[in-house]
């Protein structure tokens, strides 16, 4: 844990890495998910990125994130995960608690269970590798979320619950590995022959253990049986991995609930989209515009930076192109001829004008 994260965990405040927020890269960014996810409305977008004033820590904002920008130095994806697995070693569930349940309810089922100020906090990718290796439950008080102060976290939490339903079934699991509901079942502890034996850790005793192990990047699991990924995608190619191996293949010509990218105009190579990219996920490369599925976290800068409006969402990428990391060549460039002056230019099939005569119309955005 840096400075900065370990002050923040002191005054209880989520930290900004500026080099992964699309609105700190450019501010042609039209991204505002922290703002929106905010309980308090305290997040406000500058020049700067993303000022964050109040914090209830909640988490929201860090879940909504698609960069990993924003971060609770405590409640991170890899906590989450780890502690999920932990438990998962001892008993046949892992439970997720609103902290609006009944004191008597969180209680009584705290060895199995996970607290959260809301289900929103939990991103996708965390709770679908803890339900490909157990199941796992979220619990809900039976007036769901109204009027919670945390209710802004609904909607995040249908969309989360709708993604990770969608990748079990492109992986071929079956719903049933994650529910919702209001009533807390019986503890369900795992047979001695498939679990060591010996007690889950308390919360206290997990914090302490993962916090000894922690670097940049990669989270030492306490087990001592492999790593935790720190990040969103990096949690989702472990699973990927996994998967594989544990059913020996996959049906990769499934979709995955992703969308991928497509040019639908003109493009004259200006690398303006692949040089701001967070993750590299689109390359220029002889004169090539290449996207990589693998590498892409949704975040929208690309379409937002281009320059003629010609990026934009295309169909749902496939299981295939995560798994194989597959490069897709989205178009290509070739030698035109400006429809207005004749001037030779280099561009895609849909360049007609060259960049002066673009220029001269006010035809660039």
């Amino acid at each position: 844990m840096d400075v900065r994260e370990f002050a923040s965990f002191l005054v209880g405040k989520v930290t900004l890495r500026k080099e992964l927020c699309v609105r700190s890269l450019s501010p042609r960014a039209s991204c505002r998910r922290c703002v929106e996810s905010c309980p308090l409305d305290s997040i406000e977008i500058t020049e700067k990125g993303p000022q964050i004033a109040d914090c209830n820590r909640c988490g929201l904002c860090a879940a909504a994130c698609p960069t990993g920008a924003l971060k609770d130095p405590e409640r991170t994806p890899a906590f989450f995960l780890a502690r999920g697995r932990e438990i998962l070693k001892h008993y046949e569930e892992v439970i997720f608690f609103c902290l609006r349940l009944p004191p008597r309810i969180r209680q009584d089922k705290t060895p199995n269970a996970v607290f959260v100020p809301c289900l929103g906090a939990l991103i996708p990718e965390v709770l679908l590798a803890l339900a490909t290796e157990g199941k796992v439950l979220l619990v809900l008080p039976r007036e769901g979320c109204a009027g919670c102060a945390l209710e802004k976290g609904r909607s995040i939490y249908e969309n989360t619950l709708f993604l990770v339903n969608k990748m079990l079934e492109a992986l071929q699991f079956s719903p049933e590995r994650i529910r919702v509901t209001s009533e807390v079942p019986p503890l369900r502890v795992k047979s001695l022959s498939k679990a060591s034996g010996e007690a889950a850790m308390g919360r206290r005793e997990f914090f302490a253990a993962l916090f000894r192990g922690i670097n940049r990047g990669v989270i030492q699991e306490n087990s001592g049986q492999g790593n935790i990924p720190a990040s969103r995608r990096q949690i989702l190619d472990q699973v990927l991995e996994d998967v594989e191996k544990a059913k020996g293949s996959l049906r990769k010509d499934k979709d995955w609930p992703q969308a991928g990218l497509k040019v639908a105009g003109p493009c004259y190579f200006c690398n303006v989209c692949s040089r701001l990219c967070p993750t590299g996920a689109l390359t220029l490369q002889e004169e090539k515009l290449l996207f990589s599925p693998a590498l892409c976290l949704s975040c929208g800068l690309c379409i937002d930076v281009c320059l003629h409006g010609s990026l934009s969402w295309g169909d749902k990428i496939s299981l295939n192109s995560l798994v194989t990391k597959e490069r897709q060549e989205l178009t290509i460039a070739g030698i035109r001829e400006c429809v207005n002056c004749g001037e030779k230019f280099s561009g895609n099939t849909y360049a007609r004008l060259c960049l002066r005569c673009l220029l001269q119309k006010g035809l660039i955005q």
